[in-house]
């Protein structure tokens, strides 16, 4: 996840880019188990079950 939505570093050393994933990943929020139970929708495909 990081690595797709950071932002571009200043240099491609490897700092810069840890810093900057690290950045995305202290923006994310935590999640609550109501939130995600009550904004997500669970479903499957016909002939499978879910396991």
């Amino acid at each position: 996840m990081s690595l797709v939505t950071m932002e571009v570093p200043a240099s491609f050393s490897a700092d810069d880019i840890r810093d900057e994933k690290s950045q995305v990943l202290r923006s994310v929020r935590n999640l609550d188990l109501n939130d995600v139970a009550n904004h997500c929708v669970r479903g499957q495909y016909r002939g499978r079950c879910a396991s």
